[in-house]
C-alpha cells in the first residue's frame, strides 16, 4: 500500500473529533493591544555624536532590542557595537539599571516595559 493509500485509509477510519481552536485571550483581541516592549534612552554625551532618540522596541534580550532599535537608526550601530557584534569597550549598557553581564552578545533579558540605557563609560584616571 502507498503512503497516499495509507494516509486516505487511516483519515476514513478516524473517529477523533475534529480539533477545536482554543477561546482567544481578550488582552490578545483587543484592539489597543500592543505587544510587550522595552524603552532604549542614550545619555547625552552619545546624542551628541548620533542622533539616537529614545524608542520603545520588542524584545526579550539586549540583542533583540538593539536589533530592532538598529532597524530605525542603522547609524547608531556603529557606535555602540563593534565589527564582531560586541558593545564597544567605552560604551556601557544597563537593563533597569544593571549593568548587562553578557556585553560579547548580549543575552542578557529584558523584562516587558524594561529600560536598557546606552552610555558611553568613561576610561582614564
Amino acid at each position: 500500500m502507498s503512503c497516499a493509500s495509507t494516509c486516505r485509509a487511516r483519515s476514513n477510519t478516524s473517529t477523533a473529533s475534529p480539533r477545536t481552536e482554543p477561546e482567544p485571550n481578550a488582552a490578545l483581541v483587543a484592539e489597543d493591544y500592543r505587544p510587550p516592549v522595552a524603552t532604549i534612552t542614550f545619555t547625552s554625551n552619545l546624542r551628541r555624536h548620533v542622533d539616537c532618540p529614545a524608542q520603545e522596541v520588542p524584545g526579550d534580550t539586549v540583542a533583540e532590542c538593539l536589533v530592532a532599535y538598529f532597524a530605525g537608526h542603522p547609524t547608531v550601530r556603529s557606535y555602540v557595537l563593534d565589527e564582531q557584534g560586541c558593545v564597544r569597550r567605552h560604551v556601557a549598557v544597563f537593563v533597569d539599571g544593571e549593568q548587562i553581564r553578557d556585553p560579547s552578545h548580549q543575552t542578557d533579558p529584558v523584562s516587558a516595559r524594561g529600560e536598557i540605557t546606552v552610555m558611553q563609560a568613561l576610561s582614564g584616571g
